[in-house]
């Protein structure tokens, strides 16, 4: 995986590291699960996990304007287009987030770009 970060977890004796993607990619991953799920199972997708899990990540961005930059070019429909369902902000994924929300949608906004 060219853009991940590695985390080292430890538990007593025992540690391993873990590869996961970095922030950018982890949005387009969970963007794209969605969009399975929306195909597979559209009657239950506009509460999908994958939503509120997309919610979450953005809640995390310190710097959304260096994550819209690892996104790449902007494409047609804007970045994370696959789940723009999330673009009202009165989704469930965004209320989800309490306090949070609000800086959230902010992200996703700049994130998405169009």
């Amino acid at each position: 995986m060219e853009h991940r970060v590695v985390l080292r977890a430890a538990h007593g004796g025992d540690a391993a590291e873990i590869v996961v993607p970095d922030l950018a990619r982890a949005l387009k991953l969970k963007a794209a699960a969605y969009d399975q799920h929306r195909r597979a199972r559209p009657a239950d997708a506009w509460n999908s996990r994958h939503l509120t899990d997309l919610a979450f990540l953005c809640s995390v961005v310190d710097d959304p304007d260096a994550v819209r930059d690892d996104l790449g070019a902007t494409p047609e429909g804007g970045h994370l287009a696959l789940a723009a369902v999330l673009d009202p902000p009165s989704h469930l994924a965004w209320t989800a987030l309490g306090k949070a929300a609000e800086d959230a949608r902010l992200v996703w906004e700049v994130l998405r770009g169009a």
